[in-house]
């Protein structure tokens, strides 16, 4: 059966009118054809807010008349579907058309059109949002199309061309998709417009094939959105993500098993000021080529995103790669997540952010950043961060950097070189967990060159390394202990030491912490002062490890000095215990020469008990000291709790908090002693 029309109207209502209706026609199987020279398909004419529905399957459709259009009143909402069929349109195909306001302030209707399943001929263009900020939807799944004709002054697709359009068009799993002549998007002012590009691969036509002809338009205040999904990509010339002045444009590669970009390079925001992004999710790319971030002075808020997926390339990564206000940040997020690189610079010149999160990793040769002069850089690290040969972190004049990691391992454990504030930079390293893993065989460097300024913020987790290069005398390297260890990798010996003398040490209320990790003879020079901002009573010292820590200079932290194992040697040093401070663990103390006196709260917990502190000098017991006894009901009767075991011990007996009945402080024989009072023994001979 053969259905002919001059013109197919459906939901047509008269003009201006408000009152709400929903239309359907409904077509299953047969032949239609419209002919007529001013025909259209058209679904409501005036402004009310009812849905009407053209709904074909199985259908041959033949348009020899003028465009199709879906869509004409101002804000209802209008759906075509064409399922199973062949529709042959020697016109053109607008959806959101020639939309009347009929005194309405705005549009904010709805047309949507779904082919599936079917072969669509196209001969003129196809139009998404024609007119007047309207919202449009076009998927074209598993259906062969082809754009046939090349119409002057015209594309294949039209998007966002108007003021305000917000449209979509999507393309799944097409045998074929030919265009005569490219996507033209974004002409209108405001506008947002979004192509996906699904299951776009093997003998299908590539995501590539299908997006190489896309034209976005260079005017301002436009944002436009590209998500490949499940396809293949593969380009044939460099790649680029670039917003013109105050655009969006975003690109997301999302569930690719394998995207190779071969010799390509990867550029995201290489001129103007605008917001351009390229992310890849759950997805696995490979690259021979450069990948850049914000390559032009004016490039701002380029932003290059991994969300559980590897990116691997065997050349170099640049975050900014020009100065002025350049501006480049690459996220690098979940535990499946790894970017792996050569030479890594964070940034070349401008801003650079790497922001290593959730889990994830990154894995570089050689890491540079801020290495031009004035470039400023960033790295957030929630994660895993290998480098492999090379670290040198604001390494050029007037470059400033931050480092904050959270989590996970900052790993040079293999790298050669380790740098941190070369020349006249600056640099602020805040540790708040995970660890920082240097090399066993290698030192440190912080301001070893004049004017280099380092702040190394230890707050918590842990600083490992063999030890610190002396800074230079006309640079300043400080380090501030607040919660956060410094462990030793190696015996240092010869000039070397680990914290050498031109190192500005405090101490904060969360306390240094020096864990020996096994090793003697490490020698720390630098004094350990009571930070500025700390309470009256900072955190003190805390000594970890088996082996042997010696103190040489001259300290005035206020806190406890706790040596868990091994030896703490401060016989050269310069040092008192502050007025509130006291001593414990169940290492050894080589006291200063001139004696330590306690006036603070010892602790006491029977449960933990291994063995109390053994000091080589005389300890004074002041009138405040004390012992702070937690769970008493844990004291075993036949164990004698030696706190302190001195070679001399002298002062007042402390009192002991929560002591229970039957149990006595002993203060005799260089030793301070809680033990049971089992009364007086008599013995007959």
């Amino acid at each position: 059966m053969t259905n002919k029309f001059y013109r197919l109207s459906v939901g047509n209502q008269a003009q201006n009118s408000t009152a709400p209706a929903d239309s359907l026609f409904q077509m299953r199987g047969g032949s239609l054809r419209t002919d007529y020279t001013d025909g259209l398909l058209t679904s409501t004419w005036g402004r009310n807010t009812g849905t009407s529905t053209l709904d074909f399957d199985g259908t041959d459709w033949q348009n020899t008349a003028a465009a199709v259009k879906i869509g004409f009143g101002s804000i209802n909402t209008n759906r075509f579907l064409f399922k199973n069929g062949t529709f042959l349109n020697d016109s053109g195909f607008l959806l959101g058309a020639n939309v009347q306001n009929w005194g309405a302030t705005s549009a904010c209707g709805y047309e949507e059109a779904i082919f599936e399943n079917a072969v669509w001929t196209n001969k003129d263009e196809v139009t998404l949002g024609a007119s007047l900020q309207h919202k449009t939807r076009l998927v074209i799944s598993n259906t062969v199309f082809a754009a046939t004709k090349n119409v002057a002054n015209k594309a294949t697709f039209a998007m966002g061309a108007v003021s305000g359009a917000d449209d979509t068009l999507e393309i799944i799993s097409c045998p074929q998709f030919t265009t005569a002549k490219n996507i033209s998007v974004g002409a209108g002012a405001n506008s947002t417009s979004r192509i996906v590009v699904k299951g776009q691969k093997g003998a299908l036509p590539s995501a590539f094939a299908i997006l190489n002809g896309v034209s976005f338009n260079g005017n301002p205040f436009r944002t436009y959105e590209v998500e490949v999904v499940d396809s293949d990509y593969a380009p044939t010339a460099n790649f680029s993500v670039s917003s013109a002045t105050n655009q969006t444009r975003r690109w997301t590669f999302r569930d690719c098993a394998s995207l190779d970009f071969g010799t390509r390079t990867i550029t995201v925001n290489n001129d103007r000021p605008g917001c351009a992004e390229l992310s890849f999710i759950a997805s696995h790319v490979t690259s021979q080529g450069a990948i850049t971030g914000a390559t032009g002075a004016g490039a701002t808020n380029a932003t290059l995103r991994l969300v559980d997926s590897t990116v691997e390339t065997s050349s170099n990564t640049f975050l900014a790669n020009n100065g002025g206000t350049a501006r480049c940040r690459l996220v690098v997020d979940g535990g499946s997540s790894l970017l792996k690189t050569s030479n890594f610079h964070i940034p070349r010149q401008g801003y650079g952010e790497l922001i290593v999160t959730n889990g994830a990793n990154v894995e570089a040769n050689q890491v540079f950043g801020p290495n031009m002069t004035g470039s400023e850089g960033r790295y957030f690290i929630d994660g895993n961060f290998k480098v492999k040969t090379k670290l040198a972190a604001c390494n050029q004049s007037g470059s400033t950097g931050e480092i904050v990691q959270v989590s996970g391992t900052f790993d040079c454990s293999t790298a050669t070189s380790m740098t941190f504030g070369n020349k006249d930079a600056k640099i602020h390293y805040v540790l708040k967990g995970g660890e920082f893993r240097g090399n066993p065989d290698y030192a440190t460097y912080f301001a070893t060159v004049a004017g280099a300024e380092c702040l190394l913020d230890l707050q918590g987790g842990t600083f490992a390394t063999k030890c610190f290069m002396q800074p230079h005398s006309d640079a300043s390297f400080r380090v501030l202990f607040n919660g956060g260890a410094l462990k030793a990798l190696a015996a240092v010996s010869g000039s070397l030491a680990f914290i050498p003398s031109g190192v500005a040490a405090s101490v904060g209320d969360g306390g240094a912490i020096i864990d020996m990790n096994g090793y003697s003879g490490i020698a720390v020079n630098a004094g350990f002062a009571h930070a500025a901002d700390a309470s009256a009573k900072d955190g003190g010292l805390r000594i970890r490890g088996t082996g042997r820590v010696v103190f040489t200079g001259a300290s005035t932290f206020t806190g406890d000095v706790i040596v868990e194992e091994g030896t703490l040697d401060m016989s050269t040093a310069t040092f008192a215990l502050g007025p509130d401070a006291a001593i414990g663990g169940a290492g050894t103390l080589k006291a200063p020469s001139a004696g330590l006196t306690v006036n603070g709260t010892m602790n006491l917990d029977p449960a933990t008990f291994t063995g109390g502190l053994t000091v080589a000098g005389t300890v004074s017991f002041g009138a405040n000291a004390k012992v702070a006894l937690a769970n008493p009901d844990r004291l075993d009767p036949n164990v004698k709790y030696v706190l302190v075991k001195a070679t001399t011990l002298t002062g007042n007996i402390p009192d002991v908090t929560g002591l229970p009945e039957g149990w006595k402080v002993r203060l005799a024989n260089n030793t301070l002693t809680i033990l049971k009072d089992k009364g007086l023994v008599l013995i007959f001979r």
